[in-house]
């Protein structure tokens, strides 16, 4: 895992002189999958859309029983559709869902199925209507939040309610924005271990709990298809995380004035192929 922020001497670099091959067609991903775009909104009461603060892809495979989390990294550089090359949660921002899943498709060829948006305010609700979630806290996570005045917590694991969860999901200082998107998989893994064991009629009542801290493209009857069809899988599905870029596939830069990652979209599309394709 990247653990270090960019460097403070960033190099400068062109837009001119980025190549981000786009429009190279769809992964060929094996087996039946059916993703989901988790997005978490950078917005505050009273403010419009803003970027996006998280980026991530639930990919559920039937045929290999698998779910995964892929992170997306904020701060990538990619063509957006329609506009100048940018960091990929600029296309939320733009666009909202509907362009940033075509940026995730022309970018790096996943097709999105399906959307989910929270902002701040619906994510503590949420994880509170839960009934909280538990996470495991390192020795370095433990001595932030004592840092911070949060000397409740324990090392280990704690049972967090959402104002809490969010507080953890969102740091970075102790490390980087790669291990920010870790805890953020971290708290979204420990969601469904809860729900795990919960049958199609649970869960129903569970999704009809939440959607209305949800924004979802989805009517109640594909919600209700969705709900039906893998149900059944959950009690004994594999969870496997990961994040894009890959330690080895990308380089820091700054372009017109901002602190960017540069992928190298070949090495993803390969990374993403391997992560969400049937064994």
């Amino acid at each position: 895992l990247a653990e270090e922020e960019p460097p403070a001497d960033l190099s400068v670099v062109e837009p001119s002189d980025v190549r981000l091959p786009t429009n190279t067609g769809l992964l060929e991903l094996k087996g039946d999958v059916t993703n989901v775009l988790l997005i978490g909104q950078d917005r505050r009461p009273g403010e419009g859309r803003a970027r996006s603060d998280s980026i991530i892809l639930c990919s559920i495979n039937k045929t290999s029983n698998q779910i995964t989390l892929v992170s997306f990294l904020r701060d990538l550089y990619v063509e957006i559709p329609g506009y100048q090359a940018n960091r990929i949660n600029a296309s939320y921002a733009y666009g909202g869902a509907d362009l940033l899943s075509e940026t995730l498709k022309v970018n790096f060829g996943v097709e999105v199925d399906a959307c989910v948006e929270v902002d701040f305010s619906g994510f503590t609700s949420l994880i509170d209507a839960m009934g909280g979630v538990s996470v495991y806290l390192t020795d370095t996570e433990y001595q932030y939040f004592q840092d911070c005045n949060r000397k409740y917590v324990v090392p280990g694991v704690n049972h967090f309610d959402g104002e809490d969860a969010l507080f953890y999901s969102r740091i970075r200082d102790i490390d980087s924005d790669f291990g920010r998107t870790n805890r953020q998989r971290n708290v979204l893994t420990s969601l469904f271990n809860q729900v795990r064991n919960a049958d199609a009629g649970d869960l129903l009542n569970i999704a009809n709990a939440l959607l209305p801290l949800l924004t979802v493209d989805l009517t109640n009857g594909q919600i209700l298809s969705y709900v039906v069809e893998f149900a059944p899988m959950l009690s004994g599905c594999s969870f496997v995380t990961g994040y894009v870029p890959a330690d080895e596939n990308f380089y820091y830069a700054s372009i017109n004035g901002m602190s960017v990652i540069v992928p190298d979209l070949t090495a993803c599309r390969a990374q993403l192929q391997e992560l969400l394709s049937a064994e």
